[in-house]
């Protein structure tokens, strides 16, 4: 069964079993494992988005990704209405996008539709977001 320990399959893209090829490439230096860039004291460039449905802009959902292009698209696998990528705001690391996305969140939780959905136009969503930088740089500076 995927994800159960001594199995082949995984839960994840490529949690199963490794070739030998794959562990003779691996210890011939040729390829590197995946290092959590966390790890290696390296910052993650991040984007906070804003993506909404195309019959209904006043429904978006406000998330981060390091790719938000794709984000849209995984998302819109997950259902039939049509949804459009409005707004992406490159930030410079994971830390600060996940506080942007998080005073965003708070600033729109009385229209708070599901999860990170929100009733609210992408317009309205771009200010709060533009004000939660100012509030999370402003920290920033101080700390």
């Amino acid at each position: 069964m995927a994800g159960k320990r001594g199995r082949s399959g995984g839960a994840r893209l490529g949690a199963g079993r490794k070739s030998n090829a794959y562990h003779a490439a691996l210890a011939a230096g040729e390829i590197k494992p995946k290092e959590r860039r966390e790890r290696a004291g390296l910052q993650t460039s991040c984007f906070v988005y804003v993506v909404h449905e195309v019959a209904q802009p006043d429904i978006c959902k406000i998330g981060v990704a390091r790719n938000p292009v794709r984000r849209c698209s995984h998302l819109q696998v997950g259902t039939w209405r049509e949804l459009m990528l409005a707004h992406s705001f490159h930030l410079p690391g994971e830390a600060i996008a996940f506080a942007v996305e998080q005073e965003v969140h708070k600033a729109l939780s009385d229209v708070r539709q599901r999860g990170e959905w929100f009733w609210a136009a992408p317009e309205i969503v771009v200010e709060h977001i533009h004000r939660a930088l100012e509030r999370v740089s402003a920290v920033q500076e101080v700390a």
